[in-house]
């Protein structure tokens, strides 16, 4: 059975999806999970190609693009919680 790209883009998003609803989180444009080299990676919608990013390397992309600080920040309080509550 042959699938398309636009098929296979979809099943990694579906799958990359259920992924963070079980293992990490996401703020706006901006997602983390858990990565047992890092404690945690964090990925930037648009810059998929870029990342994943470790938490000082999407600081600093945050500062880069101010639209993105908010985002950043919700999604480093959101992981901060995570890992304390764990």
């Amino acid at each position: 059975m042959k699938i398309t790209k636009r098929q296979l883009r979809k099943i990694i998003r579906e799958a990359y999806s259920r992924l963070l609803i079980e293992y990490g989180g996401q703020s706006g444009r901006v997602s983390w999970t858990e990565d047992p080299e890092h404690d945690v990676v964090f990925d930037i919608e648009g810059l998929e190609d870029e990342g994943p990013f470790t938490q000082d390397q999407v600081w600093e992309k945050a500062e880069e693009d101010e639209s993105l600080y908010d985002d950043v920040r919700a999604a480093v309080d959101d992981w901060d919680d995570y890992q304390y509550s764990s």
